[in-house]
């Protein structure tokens, strides 16, 4: 397995993880604040969800692509599935697509510089990120069960 199929691999696998935590919260939970500054599990599964596509575009163009405004994004499971899957075919193919020749050249982007191979992995731990959140919001409200 080359470096595209093994990053592609690992988010195949985290991405249920993201959204099975969601699926198996309540409705009226699903926009809950555990505070009054924090974010709701809905919103930060979108963000996770539109990485897919923002860094997708990222790689292709090999250059900044929108991140996706708050408009936007899915507001229900069954928008954010299907973002997820969109979001999903699209990088995967331009993973596959990218040369492994160029992982090192680096992108100037508004959080800094980054690599190619950080950009096309950072889909994979920014959903583990946020899936890690969706469970501590769970367990909030007191769902300590695993999704």
């Amino acid at each position: 397995m080359n470096t595209q199929e093994t990053i592609i691999k690992l988010i195949e696998e985290g991405l249920p993880m993201l959204l099975n935590g969601v699926k198996a919260m309540p409705e009226e939970k699903l926009t809950w604040k555990p505070a009054e500054t924090a974010r709701t599990a809905m919103e930060v599964a979108a963000e996770a969800v539109s990485m897919l596509s923002a860094c997708a575009g990222m790689l292709e163009n090999r250059g900044m692509s929108k991140h996706g405004d708050d408009e936007s994004r899915p507001t229900t499971v069954a928008e954010l599935e299907a973002a997820a899957k969109e979001g999903a075919a699209k990088l995967y193919a331009v993973i596959r697509a990218f040369p492994e020749a160029d992982f090192e050249k680096t992108l100037d982007l508004p959080w800094g510089k980054m690599s190619f191979f950080q950009i096309m992995s950072y889909p994979y731990w920014n959903i583990m990120w946020h899936a890690g959140q969706i469970n501590y919001i769970q367990t909030l409200y007191g769902d300590t069960e695993m999704h």
